[in-house]
């Protein structure tokens, strides 16, 4: 197997997790960001932006220790809206 077998086969394996605010989702990948290098990134609906979820989320991400680009970004996440749970949604 060559290297860039070996990379495209880690990648296609890379962590994958759905995160649902209100009526969104969404779908974070383990990857590669062009500013960051190595970390979590997300893939939103375009119809999140200016909504309660996405000023939540916002709020909840803001206020976590942690970064998108620490491999214990996801865990922290979760953790975190479980303490303070979305009131609401968007209409």
């Amino acid at each position: 197997m060559s290297h860039k077998d070996k990379v495209t086969a880690w990648l296609h394996n890379a962590p994958e997790v759905d995160i649902r605010v209100g009526k969104f989702t969404l779908k974070y990948r383990y990857g590669y960001d062009r500013d960051w290098g190595a970390a979590w990134v997300c893939w939103s609906n375009p119809d999140w932006e200016d909504t309660p979820e996405e000023q939540y989320f916002e709020e909840v991400c803001d206020a976590m220790r942690t970064w998108h680009s620490e491999i214990s970004f996801i865990d922290e996440l979760l953790e975190a809206m479980k303490k303070k749970p979305f009131e609401g949604e968007s209409e």
